[in-house]
Order: C-alpha cells, then structure tokens, then sequence
C-alpha cells in the first residue's frame, strides 16, 4: 500500500513539470482549512488545518482564463465541540491528512480578482481517529470504513495584490463519499473552508 501511494504521488508530480516552461507560471501555496465531515454526527467546522501545495497555470490564448494544475497536502477531519451527558468535555475527533490533486479553471473578471473552480482527486495517505475521551482508537482503525480515493469539487475567489502574490477564499465539498456512514445514506463527506496565500514565480 505505501508503494502504491508513493507511485501516485510521483505521477501527480509529474503532472506539474511543464515540458516548455516559458509557457507558463507556477508558484506556491499556504494556508489554513476549517474543515468538517459531514455524516459523522460532529458538524460545524471546528477542526483547524495546514494546507501547503505547489501550481503550475497553463494560460488561454485570452490571459484572463487558465486552467491550473496543483499538488497539496491537505489536513482535514472533524472534531467535537460541546459536552457530553455527563458533563466531560467531548474530545472526540477525526484527523485525515489527504494529498489533493486539483484540476481548476481561473477567469478573471475584473484585474484584481478571479474566479476558480473544478475538481480535486485526492488521497488519504494517514488518518487518525479519537474517542470521546480523546485517546485515539488502534493505528489506521476508526469507527468507519475509510476509502483512500476521494474525489471533491472546489470553488473560490482569488484577490491578485500584485503579479506575485495573491489571497484566495475557496469552499471545498466530497463529490464521492470516503465511507459509510451511521447516520446518513450518502455517506461521509469532506466539507471544509480554505484561505491561502499564494506566491507566482
């Protein structure tokens, strides 16, 4: 299995090495995620996350629209936030660190701002599951059947400070479910919100 993640992780890399490099642009990514599952009965977005990933934009003969490819690693899950009958503290919590592929389309509209969206296939490469107490349940064990391919959708809306440097809002949702779920028939769902800053070399 940790060869079968390495060899797609080195196909996606191959993904962004333009073969004519002056034809387009790449960069760099790094933010924070507030994420949630939905279908696991914790709901809202209280579990923070580390986003960090690297671009490559390959533009339109019109430069305002581009298609952009992007490796990420991704920190998502969901946590508990309230009591429990009892009065304890609920630390219950899931931690899913995901490697994204996104395959994007970029319009600017106006100079300063662009629009994006598409889709994302992503990988579960190491998941953690907590207990109610917050001790964590056996290695690669959780109260669900996880699955390692996942594939999302993304839209957001990119702010160009200058030909650099950029701030982007994106809202990400499962378009395939990661698993079953106990409480829902559609299964579980990544749903998370996601602000980076990027930097275009």
């Amino acid at each position: 299995m940790i060869q079968q993640k390495l060899f797609y992780l080195l196909l996606c890399v191959g993904l962004l090495i333009p073969t004519q490099a002056q034809k387009f642009k790449g960069g760099m990514q790094l933010g924070i995620l507030a994420t949630q599952v939905d279908g696991d009965n914790r709901g809202n977005y209280n579990k923070p996350g580390l986003f960090v990933g690297a671009f490559t934009a390959f533009p339109f003969a019109n430069e305002n629209m581009s298609i952009q490819l992007e490796i990420d690693y991704a920190q998502k899950g969901s946590k508990s936030k309230g009591k429990l009958p009892d009065g304890r503290l609920n630390k219950s919590r899931l931690a899913l660190h995901q490697i994204e592929v996104p395959v994007l389309y970029n319009w600017k509209f106006i100079p300063s701002f662009s629009l994006t969206g598409g889709t994302s296939f992503n990988m579960i490469v190491h998941y953690k599951e907590y207990d109610l107490n917050g001790e964590p349940y056996p290695e690669l064990t959780t109260a669900y059947d996880l699955r390692f391919f996942e594939l999302g959708m993304l839209l957001g809306l990119n702010y160009h400070i200058n030909d650099n440097i950029g701030l982007s809002f994106r809202y990400g949702y499962s378009l395939t479910p990661l698993g079953p779920s106990l409480y829902r028939r559609i299964g579980l769902r990544n749903n998370f919100l996601q602000f980076h800053l990027s930097y275009t070399m």
